[in-house]
């Protein structure tokens, strides 16, 4: 309690008007009247002010204009000139001047990016933008101060903490609080005002700040300690999980005594010895307390939460190590013995007494998390490297995955037992496959003392493995493998590659060769050869095999026509990634489609129709039967978005659908999916589709881009485009394809002209472009706008004047 008591009269020298609360009352969280009286002493605090720094200058206050317009180098500075000189100021001007509080936060978002010497400017403007009238610029100006918090931005320290205590948006509130926790020590000013701000939240019971509140207390560090009795408060007050990681992290053993030691273990003293945990050393004293509250922890969750913090404690006893080995060993809970084995592989590993427990429990125990968990423990303790990587092996191999962490944390002076596992006759070929792949995970082999790739202590004996014709294929192919994530190309790798489809053992070695293929499809010596095993492979009971064959078969196009009877079956698997893919590789492969399209559309799955439209596309192939299922299904009521797509895929064959599918686009479930199959029937309907694509681009203009693109080439679609163009280019989303569409169906369009020659004028530059060269495509109707387009022409930046100007003037000589 000494050390907290020192710091908090250092800083009562140096703000009596802080702290001026009496020691007891300050240090007994238990005493009545504590919460009241931390309340009332910090109620008066003053606005926090850092020695040394200058004065911020006013945040913007003026009203918002939302037809100002940016200046060229604001526009620059946003985009793309941050490393200018000037571009600080032309973005401070903006972040404090402009009256849009978007092209605030654009500013606010970009001006950290500024040049070194020009931070401390940004700084500044950052500093009086935590005061904008916007929240969302006071978020991003937070934000970007956290991106300079290592280049002066605790100079906005007192900006950050005043604008916290009143800001009342969540989302700024909570950007301001993480910025202040990522300062560190250098936030230790902040501690009093941090409290106050806390014990009004531990009021509100808000408890994302109010947990935010407690781990910055942490990050801030030793100036922190005056409000340890706070944080015990918490700590008895309901909010025990991060006030006892809090108390460990900033070294308060004797608090963390006192939570453990309850007349009766519960929740809190559990939460004291996950907090201990975190303590940098352990006394004796804490070690005990720790340990009894374990052995009397209410349940095995919290008592596997003690042993994990037992795990992390210094120093280990034997004692310790022993409790972990009987929760290993005895519990009938995974989740307490993973804790256990996670808690042994955290211990000094010093106490032998752990190497057979572990060895059994990754032998016999039969949950994967454990076994894994207790392999990866064992690879810590010094037991023979050989011994402890094979456990790793055969739990990669019980698991059928080579993500088992301990392969993952493999070091270089794993080496030698790797290649001894490989080179070793008497395991199995399984074995040496696994081997063979972890291989890929020896991080350390990645690069020499001079930070150079260095692979060569392995890519000698791994490449003999590749080559060697006697060894099995799924080791040869998994050597290879390894070789080509090295970056270091194998030759030849089809025979292996196609042995191993069916010939490896392990999962991973089966579906990389089957994606090589799938990659390689257009390049292979042999496609016989490997539709022979691709086939072989959908006929395994392994569902990943029977899905990854036939997404390879797909790719072997009409080829794999030999594969149809067999992905028909699979297209009726009950596994939804095996019909899937089954049902991919059909349509793309494209062969004998009357008797796929037949297999087909006894598939409820909605991609099964799909499919079938795609092989009843041809002229030659009778799509009535596709048809007939679409009708079905569409007079059910069904709104599958890929119905629409399956009758895309159609195209003009699918116009019999016709009024089904306008009854679609009329409905409120109408989506461009709708609007797309429309699309694709083609000119002949025309008229029928216009309005309907016109009604749905007035609802839905935000995703209209492609309709309107369709109606620009629809020469009946002029007047209805017209008609419908002052509500479409009142909405941003749409503006500019209607404009577009409008051009291109000019002059029978002309009736919109009124509607877009004041887009001329538009601050967006996209926009005023696209609307002259539609106006223009109009010819002699579009001469009452000249005078607009000229007067577009004089205010056009320097970079877009000239070529403007020639626009108008080629356009004027073209009506004389």
């Amino acid at each position: 309690m000494l050390r907290w008591v020192v710091v908090f009269i250092a800083i009562v020298l140096s703000s009596p008007s802080l702290y001026a609360l009496s020691p007891d009352v300050l240090q007994d969280p238990t005493a009545e009247g504590f919460y009241d009286a931390w309340v009332e002493k910090l109620a008066d605090l003053p606005p926090l002010v850092i020695p040394g720094v200058p004065k911020a200058p006013p945040a913007f206050s003026g009203k918002e204009d939302p037809n100002a317009k940016q200046s060229d180098e604001l526009i620059n500075a946003i985009n793309d000139s941050l490393g200018t000189k000037d571009a600080v100021k032309a973005l401070g001007r903006g972040l404090l001047r402009f009256p849009q509080a978007e092209v605030r936060k654009e500013a606010a978002n970009s001006i950290w990016l500024v040049d070194k010497k020009s931070q401390p400017l940004a700084i500044l403007a950052l500093r009086a933008a935590l005061s904008d009238p916007d929240p969302g610029v006071r978020e991003r100006a937070a934000l970007s101060l956290s991106n300079l918090r290592d280049d002066g931005a605790e100079a906005a320290l007192g900006e950050l903490v005043n604008q916290l205590d009143v800001e009342t948006n969540q989302e700024t509130n909570h950007a301001i609080a993480s910025v202040i926790e990522a300062f560190g020590p250098k936030a230790a000013p902040a501690v009093p005002y941090l409290t106050r701000r806390h014990l009004r939240l531990m009021q509100q019971e808000k408890d994302l700040f109010y947990s935010m509140d407690i781990s910055t207390f942490a990050k801030i560090g030793e100036a922190s300690l005056p409000v340890v009795p706070v944080i015990v408060f918490d700590a008895l007050n309901d909010q025990e999980y991060y006030a006892c990681e809090t108390l460990g992290r900033l070294g308060c053993e004797k608090e963390l005594i006192m939570l453990m030691s309850r007349d009766k273990p519960d929740r809190l003293a559990e939460m004291a010895v996950r907090g201990a945990g975190f303590l940098p050393k352990c006394s004796p004293e804490v070690i005990e307390r720790m340990i009894a509250v374990t052995e009397n922890a209410d349940s095995e969750f919290l008592r596997g939460v003690c042993l994990e913090a037992l795990g992390k404690a210094r120093p280990t006893s034997e004692k310790i190590v022993k409790m972990m080995v009987d929760s290993l060993l005895n519990s009938d809970t995974n989740s307490l013995r993973r804790s256990a084995a996670e808690a042994l592989g955290n211990c000094d590993p010093k106490f032998p007494i752990a190497i057979d427990p572990l060895k059994k429990s990754v032998a016999e125990d039969g949950d994967r998390d454990v076994r894994q968990a207790a392999a990866t423990a064992l690879a810590k303790y010094p037991v023979e490297a050989e011994s402890v990587y094979l456990a790793l092996v055969d739990e990669a191999i019980r698991s059928e995955s080579i993500q088992v962490v301990g392969l993952r944390q493999l070091q270089l002076d794993s080496v030698p037992a790797i290649l001894s596992t490989i080179n070793d006759a008497k395991l199995t070929d399984a074995q040496r496959e696994i081997a063979v792949l972890s291989l890929q995970w020896v991080d350390k082999l990645r690069e020499d003392s001079d930070g150079k790739k260095n692979w060569e202590p392995l890519v000698a004996p791994i490449k003999v493995i590749a080559t060697d014709e006697m060894l099995a294929p799924g080791i040869r192919a998994a050597a290879m493998f390894v070789l080509r994530y090295w970056g270091m190309p194998v030759e030849p790798m089809e025979p292996v590659m196609l042995a191993s489809i069916n010939g490896a053992y392990f999962s991973g070695t089966r579906i990389d060769s089957m994606r090589w293929v799938e990659s390689n499809a257009d390049q292979l010596v042999s496609p016989d050869q490997a539709i022979a095993e691709l086939i072989k492979a959908t006929e395994d009971e392994k569902v990943y095999a029977q899905r990854w064959a036939a997404n390879a078969l797909a790719q072997m196009g009409q080829k794999a026509k030999p594969a149809i009877p067999q992905l028909l079956k699979l297209v009726q698997s009950e596994n939804d990634y095996v019909s899937r893919e089954a049902i991919k590789a059909v349509a793309k492969i494209n062969c004998e489609p009357e008797l796929c399209i037949a297999t087909l559309l006894k598939v409820e799955d909605s991609e099964a129709v799909k499919a079938a439209a795609t092989l009843a596309a041809p002229d030659n192939v009778d799509a009535q039967p596709v048809i007939a299922e679409l009708r079905k299904r569409l007079e059910e009521g069904d709104d599958d978005l890929t119905l629409m797509e399956a009758i895309q895929q159609l195209g003009p064959k699918s116009i019999p659908l016709i009024k089904l599918v306008i009854a679609q686009i009329e409905g409120p479930e109408a989506t461009h999916y709708t609007a797309d199959a429309l699309l694709k029937m083609g000119p002949t309907v025309e008229d029928q589709v216009v309005e309907p694509l016109v009604g749905f681009a007035l609802k839905q203009p935000e995703v209209a881009y492609r309709v309107l693109k369709g109606l620009g080439e629809m020469k009946s679609a002029g007047p209805a485009l017209a008609k419908a163009a002052p509500k479409l280019l009142a909405d941003g989303d749409a503006r500019q394809a209607t404009l577009e569409a409008l051009g291109k169906l000019a002059p029978s369009s002309k009736a919109a002209l009124p509607s877009m020659a004041p887009l001329l004028m538009s601050d967006d530059s996209f926009v005023r472009h696209t609307a002259l060269d539609a106006i223009i495509k109009f010819g002699p109707d579009a001469k009452p706008y000249l005078p607009q387009m000229k007067k577009m022409a004089e205010n056009e930046p320097a970079g877009f004047q000239r070529g403007v100007e020639q626009k108008v003037k080629d356009f004027e000589a073209s009506l004389k």
